[in-house]
Protein backbone atom coordinates (compact mmCIF):
# COMPACT_ATOMS: atom_id res chain seq x y z
CA UNK A 1 0.00 0.00 0.00
CA UNK A 2 1.11 3.19 -1.15
CA UNK A 3 0.00 6.62 1.05
CA UNK A 4 0.49 10.10 0.49
CA UNK A 5 -0.84 12.84 2.21
CA UNK A 6 -0.46 15.48 -0.71
CA UNK A 7 -1.34 13.90 -4.21
CA UNK A 8 1.18 16.17 -5.94
CA UNK A 9 3.85 13.69 -4.16
CA UNK A 10 2.55 10.38 -6.23
CA UNK A 11 4.04 11.31 -9.37
CA UNK A 12 7.65 10.77 -7.61
CA UNK A 13 6.80 7.23 -6.47
CA UNK A 14 8.20 4.27 -8.79
CA UNK A 15 5.94 1.50 -8.94
CA UNK A 16 6.65 -1.70 -10.15
CA UNK A 17 5.60 -2.87 -12.95
CA UNK A 18 1.70 -3.56 -12.93
CA UNK A 19 1.49 -2.11 -9.77
CA UNK A 20 -2.20 -1.73 -8.98
CA UNK A 21 -2.97 2.10 -7.16
CA UNK A 22 -5.93 3.45 -5.86
CA UNK A 23 -6.21 7.00 -5.51
CA UNK A 24 -7.93 8.03 -2.38
CA UNK A 25 -8.94 12.01 -3.39
CA UNK A 26 -10.95 14.76 -1.76
CA UNK A 27 -13.42 16.05 -3.48
CA UNK A 28 -13.80 18.82 -1.35
CA UNK A 29 -11.63 21.34 -3.41
CA UNK A 30 -12.88 20.23 -6.33
CA UNK A 31 -11.44 22.62 -9.10
CA UNK A 32 -9.61 22.57 -12.61
CA UNK A 33 -6.27 22.54 -10.84
CA UNK A 34 -7.11 19.77 -8.39
CA UNK A 35 -8.66 18.12 -11.10
CA UNK A 36 -5.25 18.17 -13.26
CA UNK A 37 -3.10 17.61 -10.65
CA UNK A 38 -4.90 14.23 -9.99
CA UNK A 39 -5.06 13.51 -13.24
CA UNK A 40 -1.31 13.85 -13.69
CA UNK A 41 -0.37 12.13 -10.99
CA UNK A 42 -2.57 8.63 -12.08
CA UNK A 43 -1.36 9.14 -15.64
CA UNK A 44 2.60 9.73 -14.71
CA UNK A 45 2.01 6.26 -12.70
CA UNK A 46 0.55 5.04 -15.45
CA UNK A 47 3.49 5.82 -17.59
CA UNK A 48 5.58 3.90 -14.96
CA UNK A 49 3.90 1.28 -15.59
CA UNK A 50 1.16 1.30 -12.26
CA UNK A 51 -2.13 0.77 -12.94
CA UNK A 52 -4.19 3.20 -11.45
CA UNK A 53 -8.30 4.13 -10.52
CA UNK A 54 -9.24 7.09 -8.49
CA UNK A 55 -11.76 7.14 -6.21
CA UNK A 56 -13.38 10.61 -4.41
CA UNK A 57 -16.76 10.42 -2.03
CA UNK A 58 -19.46 12.95 -2.61
CA UNK A 59 -19.07 16.49 -3.70
CA UNK A 60 -17.89 19.07 -0.95
CA UNK A 61 -16.59 16.11 0.86
CA UNK A 62 -13.84 14.26 1.64
CA UNK A 63 -13.02 10.80 3.21
CA UNK A 64 -13.24 11.60 6.89
CA UNK A 65 -16.01 14.20 6.96
CA UNK A 66 -17.72 10.96 4.75
CA UNK A 67 -16.63 8.59 7.24
CA UNK A 68 -18.14 11.15 9.93
CA UNK A 69 -21.67 11.91 8.33
CA UNK A 70 -22.16 8.70 6.85
CA UNK A 71 -20.00 5.89 7.93
CA UNK A 72 -17.58 3.47 7.49
CA UNK A 73 -20.16 1.19 5.34
CA UNK A 74 -20.54 4.15 2.70
CA UNK A 75 -17.00 4.81 2.51
CA UNK A 76 -16.77 0.79 2.01
CA UNK A 77 -19.08 0.72 -0.30
CA UNK A 78 -17.72 3.32 -2.83
CA UNK A 79 -14.29 1.86 -2.36
CA UNK A 80 -15.15 -1.71 -2.88
CA UNK A 81 -16.08 -1.76 -6.29
CA UNK A 82 -12.69 0.61 -7.16
CA UNK A 83 -10.60 -1.98 -5.56
CA UNK A 84 -12.25 -5.12 -7.35
CA UNK A 85 -11.99 -3.18 -10.58
CA UNK A 86 -8.18 -3.17 -9.85
CA UNK A 87 -7.91 -6.87 -8.53
CA UNK A 88 -9.68 -7.83 -11.57
CA UNK A 89 -7.60 -5.74 -14.03
CA UNK A 90 -4.81 -6.96 -15.82
CA UNK A 91 -2.82 -4.12 -17.64
CA UNK A 92 -5.55 -2.08 -19.04
CA UNK A 93 -4.93 1.37 -19.97
CA UNK A 94 -7.40 4.58 -18.64
CA UNK A 95 -7.92 7.10 -20.65
CA UNK A 96 -7.82 10.37 -19.14
CA UNK A 97 -11.26 11.58 -19.14
CA UNK A 98 -12.27 8.16 -17.48
CA UNK A 99 -9.84 9.25 -14.83
CA UNK A 100 -11.34 12.47 -12.86
CA UNK A 101 -14.33 13.77 -13.26
CA UNK A 102 -16.01 16.96 -11.60
CA UNK A 103 -19.28 15.02 -10.98
CA UNK A 104 -18.57 11.42 -9.57
CA UNK A 105 -21.13 9.36 -7.70
CA UNK A 106 -19.89 8.92 -4.17
CA UNK A 107 -17.40 5.66 -3.18
CA UNK A 108 -15.76 4.44 0.03
CA UNK A 109 -12.51 2.73 1.48
CA UNK A 110 -12.32 1.34 5.12
CA UNK A 111 -8.08 2.15 6.49
CA UNK A 112 -7.69 0.72 9.61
Amino acid sequence: MVYSSNVNNLKYYQPFQGEKILIAANNDKQNKEYVSTINEAAKVLTSKGAITSIVVPSKGEDFNEMLKNKGATAVKELMIPEIMKLINTQNVKTEPEQIVKADIAPKIVIRR
